[in-house]
Protein backbone atom coordinates (compact mmCIF):
# COMPACT_ATOMS: atom_id res chain seq x y z
CA UNK A 1 0.00 0.00 0.00
CA UNK A 2 1.11 3.39 -1.10
CA UNK A 3 0.48 5.91 1.64
CA UNK A 4 -1.01 9.74 -0.45
CA UNK A 5 0.29 12.49 1.05
CA UNK A 6 -2.87 14.29 2.89
CA UNK A 7 -2.92 18.59 2.82
CA UNK A 8 -5.31 19.84 5.19
CA UNK A 9 -5.21 23.75 6.04
CA UNK A 10 -2.29 24.16 8.10
CA UNK A 11 -0.82 20.73 7.72
CA UNK A 12 0.57 17.93 5.39
CA UNK A 13 0.86 14.51 6.08
CA UNK A 14 3.39 12.50 4.51
CA UNK A 15 4.54 9.10 4.59
CA UNK A 16 7.44 8.41 7.51
CA UNK A 17 10.82 7.83 5.85
CA UNK A 18 14.47 7.07 7.15
CA UNK A 19 15.22 11.09 7.04
CA UNK A 20 13.02 11.54 9.98
CA UNK A 21 15.08 9.58 12.45
CA UNK A 22 16.39 12.79 13.96
CA UNK A 23 12.98 14.49 14.47
CA UNK A 24 11.92 11.79 15.93
CA UNK A 25 14.54 11.42 18.15
CA UNK A 26 14.31 15.40 19.00
CA UNK A 27 10.68 14.94 19.80
CA UNK A 28 10.51 11.59 22.17
CA UNK A 29 13.45 12.97 24.22
CA UNK A 30 10.86 15.28 25.81
CA UNK A 31 8.89 13.50 28.76
CA UNK A 32 5.97 15.36 28.63
CA UNK A 33 5.34 13.49 25.21
CA UNK A 34 6.48 10.56 26.19
CA UNK A 35 4.27 9.87 29.36
CA UNK A 36 1.11 9.44 27.63
CA UNK A 37 2.35 6.84 25.02
CA UNK A 38 2.40 3.49 25.67
CA UNK A 39 4.48 1.63 23.26
CA UNK A 40 7.26 4.24 23.23
CA UNK A 41 10.67 3.41 25.05
CA UNK A 42 12.29 6.41 27.45
CA UNK A 43 14.74 7.56 26.93
CA UNK A 44 14.02 7.25 22.99
CA UNK A 45 17.59 6.97 20.94
CA UNK A 46 18.52 6.89 17.27
CA UNK A 47 18.37 2.93 17.29
CA UNK A 48 14.63 3.21 18.26
CA UNK A 49 13.68 5.41 15.34
CA UNK A 50 15.34 3.76 13.05
CA UNK A 51 13.94 0.07 14.37
CA UNK A 52 10.33 2.05 14.77
CA UNK A 53 10.53 3.74 10.95
CA UNK A 54 11.92 0.16 9.62
CA UNK A 55 9.49 -1.91 11.64
CA UNK A 56 6.25 -0.14 11.50
CA UNK A 57 6.68 2.52 9.26
CA UNK A 58 7.35 0.90 6.42
CA UNK A 59 4.89 -1.95 6.72
CA UNK A 60 2.45 -1.57 4.17
CA UNK A 61 -0.16 -3.37 6.43
CA UNK A 62 -0.01 0.17 8.88
CA UNK A 63 -0.58 3.58 8.01
CA UNK A 64 2.10 6.17 9.23
CA UNK A 65 2.48 9.62 8.22
CA UNK A 66 4.26 12.66 9.52
CA UNK A 67 2.83 15.72 10.20
CA UNK A 68 4.35 18.74 9.07
CA UNK A 69 3.46 22.43 9.83
CA UNK A 70 4.72 25.37 8.21
CA UNK A 71 8.30 24.65 10.81
CA UNK A 72 8.85 21.11 9.39
CA UNK A 73 8.30 17.87 11.82
CA UNK A 74 5.53 18.28 13.90
CA UNK A 75 4.75 14.80 14.80
CA UNK A 76 3.42 11.10 13.64
CA UNK A 77 -0.29 9.62 13.10
CA UNK A 78 -1.16 6.29 12.27
CA UNK A 79 -4.30 4.19 11.79
CA UNK A 80 -4.18 0.58 11.38
CA UNK A 81 -7.42 0.50 12.05
CA UNK A 82 -6.34 1.67 15.83
CA UNK A 83 -5.88 5.40 15.72
CA UNK A 84 -2.15 6.38 17.57
CA UNK A 85 -0.67 10.28 17.44
CA UNK A 86 1.33 12.39 19.23
CA UNK A 87 2.71 15.61 18.62
CA UNK A 88 5.94 17.69 19.54
CA UNK A 89 5.27 19.24 23.09
CA UNK A 90 5.79 23.08 21.00
CA UNK A 91 2.72 22.07 18.89
CA UNK A 92 0.96 21.03 21.90
CA UNK A 93 -2.39 23.63 21.52
CA UNK A 94 -2.97 24.51 18.82
CA UNK A 95 -6.07 21.99 17.12
CA UNK A 96 -3.22 20.21 14.83
CA UNK A 97 -3.97 16.83 16.34
CA UNK A 98 -7.84 17.56 15.20
CA UNK A 99 -7.24 18.65 12.18
CA UNK A 100 -4.73 15.97 11.24
CA UNK A 101 -7.40 12.83 12.49
CA UNK A 102 -9.88 13.73 11.21
CA UNK A 103 -8.17 13.91 7.32
CA UNK A 104 -6.73 10.21 8.26
CA UNK A 105 -10.17 8.81 9.49
CA UNK A 106 -11.65 10.29 6.20
CA UNK A 107 -8.94 8.56 4.69
CA UNK A 108 -9.72 5.41 6.48
CA UNK A 109 -13.45 5.22 5.85
CA UNK A 110 -13.32 5.97 2.41
CA UNK A 111 -11.50 2.41 1.88
CA UNK A 112 -12.81 0.25 5.10
CA UNK A 113 -16.15 -0.40 7.16
CA UNK A 114 -14.48 -1.64 10.10
CA UNK A 115 -14.57 0.65 13.69
CA UNK A 116 -11.38 2.79 14.66
CA UNK A 117 -10.53 2.40 17.87
CA UNK A 118 -8.24 4.87 19.95
CA UNK A 119 -7.95 5.11 23.46
CA UNK A 120 -6.11 7.22 26.27
CA UNK A 121 -4.84 7.45 30.01
CA UNK A 122 -7.31 8.88 31.77
CA UNK A 123 -5.50 11.89 32.98
CA UNK A 124 -4.73 12.70 29.75
CA UNK A 125 -7.56 15.18 28.99
CA UNK A 126 -5.80 16.31 25.57
CA UNK A 127 -6.02 13.61 24.19
CA UNK A 128 -9.63 12.41 25.60
CA UNK A 129 -10.80 16.02 23.82
CA UNK A 130 -9.45 15.30 20.44
CA UNK A 131 -10.78 11.80 20.48
CA UNK A 132 -14.76 13.09 21.48
CA UNK A 133 -14.33 16.27 19.03
CA UNK A 134 -13.74 13.26 16.01
CA UNK A 135 -17.19 11.54 17.64
CA UNK A 136 -15.19 8.71 19.69
CA UNK A 137 -17.31 6.80 22.27
CA UNK A 138 -15.93 4.97 25.41
CA UNK A 139 -16.24 1.07 25.58
CA UNK A 140 -13.89 -0.15 28.22
CA UNK A 141 -11.19 0.08 30.55
CA UNK A 142 -8.32 -2.08 30.20
CA UNK A 143 -4.66 -2.02 31.64
CA UNK A 144 -1.14 -2.08 29.83
CA UNK A 145 2.06 -2.09 30.50
CA UNK A 146 3.51 1.15 29.43
CA UNK A 147 7.16 0.80 27.65
CA UNK A 148 8.58 3.64 29.02
CA UNK A 149 8.56 3.10 32.56
CA UNK A 150 6.91 -0.76 32.84
CA UNK A 151 4.39 0.60 35.12
CA UNK A 152 0.60 -1.30 34.72
CA UNK A 153 -1.25 1.37 33.38
CA UNK A 154 -5.14 1.56 32.39
CA UNK A 155 -6.02 3.17 29.09
CA UNK A 156 -9.71 4.01 28.40
CA UNK A 157 -10.60 2.61 25.12
CA UNK A 158 -12.79 4.43 22.58
CA UNK A 159 -13.94 3.17 19.29
CA UNK A 160 -16.00 4.92 16.13
CA UNK A 161 -18.43 3.49 14.13
CA UNK A 162 -18.16 3.78 10.13
CA UNK A 163 -21.98 4.72 10.51
CA UNK A 164 -21.31 7.75 12.63
CA UNK A 165 -18.39 9.40 11.02
CA UNK A 166 -20.54 11.22 9.08
CA UNK A 167 -21.93 13.33 11.44
CA UNK A 168 -18.71 14.25 12.53
CA UNK A 169 -16.81 14.77 9.64
CA UNK A 170 -17.33 17.88 8.13
CA UNK A 171 -15.25 20.76 9.03
CA UNK A 172 -15.59 24.14 7.30
CA UNK A 173 -12.19 26.37 6.96
CA UNK A 174 -12.25 30.05 6.36
CA UNK A 175 -9.00 31.54 5.95
CA UNK A 176 -8.30 32.21 10.11
CA UNK A 177 -10.67 30.22 11.16
CA UNK A 178 -12.47 26.48 12.00
CA UNK A 179 -16.19 25.44 12.01
CA UNK A 180 -16.66 22.11 13.57
CA UNK A 181 -18.66 19.61 15.06
CA UNK A 182 -19.80 20.16 18.43
CA UNK A 183 -19.35 17.72 21.13
CA UNK A 184 -19.68 16.81 25.19
CA UNK A 185 -15.85 18.07 25.67
CA UNK A 186 -17.19 21.36 24.33
CA UNK A 187 -19.68 22.57 27.09
CA UNK A 188 -16.86 24.62 29.54
CA UNK A 189 -16.09 26.43 26.41
CA UNK A 190 -19.40 26.92 25.81
CA UNK A 191 -20.90 27.98 29.23
CA UNK A 192 -17.80 30.66 28.67
CA UNK A 193 -19.18 32.76 26.35
CA UNK A 194 -22.95 31.97 27.03
CA UNK A 195 -22.75 33.44 30.96
CA UNK A 196 -22.08 36.45 29.50
CA UNK A 197 -25.43 38.48 29.37
CA UNK A 198 -23.86 40.98 26.90
CA UNK A 199 -23.73 37.70 24.50
CA UNK A 200 -27.03 36.09 25.40
CA UNK A 201 -29.62 38.57 25.31
CA UNK A 202 -28.91 39.42 21.61
CA UNK A 203 -30.40 35.16 21.34
CA UNK A 204 -34.02 34.05 21.55
CA UNK A 205 -33.77 30.90 23.21
CA UNK A 206 -30.50 30.77 25.41
CA UNK A 207 -31.04 30.85 29.12
CA UNK A 208 -29.24 33.65 31.19
CA UNK A 209 -27.79 32.60 33.24
CA UNK A 210 -26.32 29.42 31.32
CA UNK A 211 -27.79 26.33 32.22
CA UNK A 212 -25.15 23.33 32.51
CA UNK A 213 -27.78 21.14 30.96
CA UNK A 214 -28.89 23.05 28.40
CA UNK A 215 -25.55 23.88 27.19
CA UNK A 216 -25.19 19.98 27.01
CA UNK A 217 -28.15 19.60 24.94
CA UNK A 218 -26.68 21.80 22.45
CA UNK A 219 -23.11 20.21 22.53
CA UNK A 220 -24.25 17.49 20.11
CA UNK A 221 -23.88 16.69 16.31
CA UNK A 222 -27.49 17.51 14.43
CA UNK A 223 -28.58 15.04 11.69
CA UNK A 224 -27.06 16.52 8.31
CA UNK A 225 -30.58 16.90 7.03
CA UNK A 226 -31.25 19.65 9.13
CA UNK A 227 -28.17 21.71 8.42
CA UNK A 228 -24.85 22.27 10.25
CA UNK A 229 -24.41 24.30 14.12
CA UNK A 230 -20.62 24.10 14.35
CA UNK A 231 -18.41 26.08 17.47
CA UNK A 232 -15.85 28.65 15.82
CA UNK A 233 -12.38 27.47 16.22
CA UNK A 234 -9.94 30.10 16.42
CA UNK A 235 -6.15 27.87 16.55
CA UNK A 236 -7.65 25.31 18.01
CA UNK A 237 -9.66 27.46 20.97
CA UNK A 238 -13.49 27.63 20.96
CA UNK A 239 -14.64 31.61 20.52
CA UNK A 240 -18.11 30.79 19.43
CA UNK A 241 -20.39 29.22 17.62
CA UNK A 242 -22.92 29.38 14.70
CA UNK A 243 -25.28 27.72 12.42
CA UNK A 244 -28.17 27.28 10.55
CA UNK A 245 -30.70 25.14 11.40
CA UNK A 246 -33.73 24.44 9.11
CA UNK A 247 -33.24 27.13 7.24
CA UNK A 248 -32.41 29.56 9.95
CA UNK A 249 -29.09 31.49 10.85
CA UNK A 250 -27.80 32.01 14.08
CA UNK A 251 -24.28 32.81 16.11
CA UNK A 252 -22.83 33.65 19.12
CA UNK A 253 -19.41 34.98 20.18
CA UNK A 254 -17.54 35.73 22.87
CA UNK A 255 -17.25 39.19 23.89
CA UNK A 256 -13.35 39.08 23.68
CA UNK A 257 -13.73 38.25 19.92
CA UNK A 258 -15.93 40.15 18.69
CA UNK A 259 -15.34 43.16 16.12
CA UNK A 260 -12.93 41.05 13.87
CA UNK A 261 -14.82 40.40 10.84
CA UNK A 262 -15.31 36.64 12.61
CA UNK A 263 -18.65 36.39 11.79
CA UNK A 264 -18.90 37.50 8.73
CA UNK A 265 -15.40 35.49 7.49
CA UNK A 266 -16.78 32.17 8.41
CA UNK A 267 -20.28 32.85 7.83
CA UNK A 268 -19.30 33.20 3.99
CA UNK A 269 -18.33 29.88 4.25
CA UNK A 270 -21.21 28.32 6.22
CA UNK A 271 -23.70 30.00 4.04
CA UNK A 272 -21.41 28.52 0.95
CA UNK A 273 -21.86 24.75 2.48
CA UNK A 274 -25.52 24.59 2.92
CA UNK A 275 -26.30 26.21 -0.60
CA UNK A 276 -24.07 23.31 -1.78
CA UNK A 277 -25.45 20.77 0.25
CA UNK A 278 -29.48 21.42 0.94
CA UNK A 279 -32.29 22.29 -1.88
CA UNK A 280 -33.17 25.10 0.59
CA UNK A 281 -34.29 27.87 -1.45
CA UNK A 282 -33.33 30.57 0.97
CA UNK A 283 -31.79 30.84 4.55
CA UNK A 284 -33.33 33.15 7.00
CA UNK A 285 -32.44 35.20 10.05
CA UNK A 286 -33.59 37.60 12.61
CA UNK A 287 -31.85 40.28 14.81
CA UNK A 288 -33.65 41.93 18.15
CA UNK A 289 -33.54 45.69 17.46
CA UNK A 290 -30.23 47.37 19.19
CA UNK A 291 -27.95 44.86 17.90
CA UNK A 292 -26.33 47.13 14.81
CA UNK A 293 -23.41 44.78 14.96
CA UNK A 294 -25.08 41.94 13.73
CA UNK A 295 -27.28 43.77 11.58
CA UNK A 296 -24.01 44.68 9.77
CA UNK A 297 -22.97 40.95 9.85
CA UNK A 298 -25.90 39.83 7.77
CA UNK A 299 -25.71 42.96 5.16
CA UNK A 300 -22.21 41.55 4.63
CA UNK A 301 -23.47 38.18 3.59
CA UNK A 302 -25.63 39.35 1.96
CA UNK A 303 -28.95 39.12 3.39
CA UNK A 304 -32.25 41.65 2.50
CA UNK A 305 -34.47 43.05 5.07
CA UNK A 306 -37.55 40.87 5.15
CA UNK A 307 -39.91 42.26 7.52
CA UNK A 308 -40.91 43.48 10.99
CA UNK A 309 -40.16 40.72 13.91
CA UNK A 310 -41.28 40.34 17.32
CA UNK A 311 -40.91 37.20 19.94
CA UNK A 312 -39.70 36.33 22.91
CA UNK A 313 -35.91 35.95 24.42
CA UNK A 314 -35.06 34.21 27.02
CA UNK A 315 -31.90 35.47 28.19
CA UNK A 316 -34.12 39.15 28.60
CA UNK A 317 -37.20 37.37 30.12
CA UNK A 318 -39.68 39.33 27.86
CA UNK A 319 -40.75 39.94 24.18
CA UNK A 320 -38.70 42.02 21.71
CA UNK A 321 -39.45 43.75 18.51
CA UNK A 322 -36.67 42.56 15.59
CA UNK A 323 -36.09 42.90 12.08
CA UNK A 324 -36.73 39.72 9.67
CA UNK A 325 -33.86 39.00 7.07
CA UNK A 326 -33.78 36.74 3.88
CA UNK A 327 -30.91 35.33 1.38
CA UNK A 328 -32.54 34.05 -1.67
CA UNK A 329 -30.24 31.48 -3.10
CA UNK A 330 -30.37 33.35 -6.70
CA UNK A 331 -28.58 35.80 -4.70
CA UNK A 332 -25.93 34.17 -2.96
CA UNK A 333 -25.26 32.38 -6.52
CA UNK A 334 -24.67 36.12 -7.65
CA UNK A 335 -22.88 37.25 -5.25
CA UNK A 336 -20.09 34.39 -5.00
CA UNK A 337 -19.54 35.02 -8.48
CA UNK A 338 -19.14 38.74 -8.24
CA UNK A 339 -15.35 40.27 -7.74
CA UNK A 340 -15.20 41.36 -3.80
Amino acid sequence: MTLPVIATARLRLRPLTMADAPALVAALADWQVVRWLSAVPFPYGPQDAIRFIAQFAMDPSHAHWAIEDGAGFAGVISVKPDLGYWLAADRHGRGYMTEAARAVLEWFFQRHDAPVISGHYPENAASRAVLMKLGFADTHLETVIQRATGAAMPIQRMALSAADWPRYRTALRSARLTLRVPTPADVDAMIAYADDYEVAKWTATWPWPAERAFVESRAVPHAPEDGFMGLVCLNGQVIGQMGIWRGILGYMFHRDHWGQGYATEIGRALVDHIFATQDWADIRAAVWVGNPASVRVLDKLGFLPNGPDHGPCRAQGRSLDGEKFILPRERWDALRKAPR
